[in-house]
């Protein structure tokens, strides 16, 4: 019964948790022939429980009669509470076995993404749709490098546009060795 009890109790606005227990349609549930037996059940969680463990209470009753078949649930709320965290824990055990069971990306899947994503940019660079190329890009395309020209004729090795030339970069002859006067 008194799992019936904490199984079906509703909250109840101004009153706490409440629960309807009808001995003639809880005969039926539990399968007993005697609604008298049902009663006694029900009878007995309204008694008051000299060795209750929750305190003084209602003294150690745990269904108080509110009408008809109404019942208040003593400490309702925080069998409720007991119940939101055990749900609060079922929940999160099975997201975690749903994410065990999603596959994770690998590093060949990841760069097979990326080397897709590069060859949609360079064909809508090629196209020369812009606008499509921002879109792609904006997905998490790593910058395309500048392309690179031709070496010096010194013999150096090829630059990107951005860089300027060898020949233009200071040198340490360049650093001003000599004192300034004071």
């Amino acid at each position: 019964m008194w799992p019936y009890a904490v199984t079906k109790m509703r909250l109840s606005k101004g009153v706490g948790a409440v629960v309807m227990l009808n001995p003639q349609v809880l005969r039926g549930i539990f399968g007993v022939p005697d609604e008298a037996f049902v009663q006694r059940g029900i009878d007995k969680l309204c008694a008051p429980d000299p060795q209750t463990k929750n305190g003084h209470e209602q003294e150690g009753r745990r269904l108080v009669k509110l009408s008809g078949h109404l019942y208040l649930v003593v400490n309702g709320a925080e069998y409720m509470a007991i119940r939101a965290k055990e749900r609060h824990a079922d929940a999160q055990a099975r997201y975690r076995e749903k994410q065990k069971k999603k596959p994770s990306k690998g590093q060949a899947q990841v760069r097979a993404e990326n080397d897709d994503r590069q060859k949609r940019h360079e064909e809508a660079e090629q196209a020369g749709n812009a606008e499509l190329a921002g879109l792609i890009a904006a997905e998490g395309l790593a910058p395309v490098p500048e392309p690179l020209r031709e070496p010096p004729e010194h013999g150096g090795a090829p630059t990107t546009l951005d860089e300027p030339p060898e020949e233009d970069l200071p040198g340490p002859e360049d650093q001003g060795s000599e004192e300034e006067p004071l």
